[in-house]
C-alpha cells in the first residue's frame, strides 16, 4: 500500500486439520431424535401459542 505494490498485499488463510466426529449409535439415535422430532414439535408448539395469544386479543 505504502509502496504502491498493492498485489504484494495478501492475507493467507490458516491450514487446519480435518477432524472427525465419532458418535455411539446411542448418540446417534439421540441426534436424530431431537432433531427429527423436538425440535420441529417445540417449534410448532411455540408458534400455536403465540398464534392463540393474539388471536384472543
Amino acid at each position: 500500500w505504502l509502496s504502491d505494490q498493492t498485489e504484494r498485499i495478501t492475507i493467507r488463510p490458516r491450514l487446519r486439520d480435518a477432524s472427525r466426529l465419532y458418535l455411539t449409535p446411542t448418540q446417534q439415535a439421540t441426534i436424530f431424535f431431537l432433531a427429527i422430532d423436538v425440535l420441529p414439535v417445540t417449534l410448532l408448539a411455540a408458534g400455536l401459542a403465540v398464534w392463540l395469544v393474539r388471536r384472543s386479543k
